[in-house]
């Protein structure tokens, strides 16, 4: 997206994510929706990435985005905001994604990456090859300090492990102990409720410092703690 003026695009931190309000013919009300922006902050747009949901009215406003949308239409946007930003640091810094929620991590990565000697560890868990999304925007970054992981919870009958994904199931404690994995590196993830309370008990359990630990969440931090099986 650029501006109708012409007028370059405001800055952001990587991580951060823009408000989309839209009217949509035949409803009652305005809809407003938070997307995490997707692309690097150097460029002279602001990149959203939307998954299209199914059902109503959870879907709504992703259906119509996805299916009314064209080139030359005019959106309704927030200056980007949002806490969940990349620091400012030469510690190794993990990624953990699950799903859709690589969004703002892809941001990060792309900024972190131009640091050519910050070590960088990038788990990518999604369901299987199908929605495996960002996969070559990330290859073209691989650099000697960067690894790359992938989890395949439910791998299509043609995902080849140890080709296509490296672990099957869900992220455990056992995945980031075999990437040896510093406990003193900055941890950012994002992604569902299961998988983020997973995530953080997993950290916890590495005995992982609170100020290492960095994610998004848009409701109260208890529900993490109660959503952990």
């Amino acid at each position: 997206m650029k501006r109708k003026d012409g007028e370059p695009v405001p800055p952001f931190i990587p991580g951060q994510y823009i408000a989309l309000t839209i009217d949509i013919p035949n409803t009652t009300h305005k809809h407003t929706r938070n997307y995490s922006l997707s692309d690097s902050n150097e460029k002279d747009y602001l990149r959203i990435s939307i998954k299209k949901e199914s059902g109503i009215p959870e879907g709504i406003v992703s259906n119509y985005l996805h299916d009314n949308i064209s080139e030359g239409d005019i959106l309704e946007l927030r200056m980007p905001s949002g806490e969940f930003t990349l620091k400012e640091t030469e510690k190794p810094i993990v990624l953990i994604s699950g799903g859709i929620g690589i969004t703002p991590l892809i941001s990060m990565f792309k900024k972190a990456s131009k640091n050519k000697s910050q070590k960088i560890t990038f788990i990518q868990c999604v369901l299987n090859s199908d929605t495996h999304a960002f996969s070559k925007e990330i290859h073209e970054l691989l650099n000697e300090n960067i690894t790359t992981k992938t989890v395949y919870s439910l791998p299509l009958t043609g995902d080849i492990l140890g080709k296509d994904y490296d672990y099957k199931g869900y992220l455990t404690s056992e995945i980031i102990e075999d990437l040896n994995i510093n406990s003193d590196s900055e941890f950012y993830f994002c992604g569902p409720t299961p998988f983020m309370a997973n995530t953080l008990s997993i950290l916890e359990n590495l005995n992982v410092k609170s100020e290492h630990i960095n994610y998004e969440f848009f409701g109260p931090v208890e529900e993490l703690s109660l959503s952990i099986v």
